[in-house]
């Protein structure tokens, strides 16, 4: 009996390991799947980003190009009204429509709301989350700001003197009484005053301030590619 009892209890032991062993062994398996599935997440998440990311990269790039630009128009007419003063001529300036355009950044956010939407934490890399969380909440947000500040500016201060102090010339071929390029015509400012250069000032600095936002979003953003490029390498 003592013999028979000894290969029970020895045999139930076994019986308790197996099944231990079978649950740890479905434990892992289960814990391999959810990571697996976890880091596909993970894979489709950052190369949706990588795309949303160049796609505002391109933009940001145009925009650069329209900043650029407008700060020389803007110096060009500063300095044009300072000779006027300065002559003390009477003469009207004479500015173009096309000159008064601003820049608007259109970022893809899609691929940044799914991430929001999945949770951040999918993104393994500590330092990644936060770079990508101060592209989009600080940087992004500091860009809306500057170029609010532009067309506010524009359309409170700078378009209602033009348009109080300034007549329309058609200068196209072909023109009766009709303007075909509205978006592109001559406007005569009849009184320039020193009002108008300190608009323009004004606007010189605020173009000068959207101009550093841009270019530094668009280093963040390579940035930003080279590191997710890394991490998909991992992956």
């Amino acid at each position: 009996m003592e013999n028979k009892t000894g290969k029970y209890f020895k045999y139930a032991i076994g019986e308790i390991l197996l099944v231990v062993i079978g649950i740890l062994i479905a434990l892992q398996v289960n814990n391999w799947n959810e990571n697996r599935k976890l880091r596909n997440t993970e894979i489709g998440l950052l190369k949706e980003l990588k795309g949303d990311l160049k796609a505002s990269l391109d933009d940001l790039e145009s925009d650069i190009k329209v900043v650029k630009e407008t700060l020389k128009i803007t110096d060009s007419i500063f300095k044009k009204l300072m000779i006027h003063k300065n002559e003390k001529s009477t003469e009207p300036i004479s500015i173009r429509t096309s000159q008064l355009l601003n820049p608007i950044l259109y970022p893809k956010l899609g691929a940044y709301e799914a991430l929001q939407n999945y949770g951040i934490n999918n993104i393994s890399n500590e330092d990644l989350r936060g770079d990508i969380t101060d592209f989009y909440q600080l940087q992004l947000t500091r860009i809306t700001e500057v170029e609010r500040s532009i067309i506010d500016f524009d359309a409170e201060e700078l378009k209602p003197y033009i348009r109080d102090t300034s007549i329309i010339i058609s200068d196209c071929e072909g023109c009766s009484n009709s303007i075909n390029n509205l978006w592109d015509v001559q406007l005569l400012i009849q009184r320039p005053t020193d009002k108008l250069s300190h608009l323009y000032m004004s606007r010189y600095w605020l173009f000068l301030w959207a101009k550093a936002l841009y270019q530094k979003a668009a280093l963040k953003i390579e940035n930003l590619i080279k590191t997710i490029d890394s991490e998909l390498d991992k992956k």
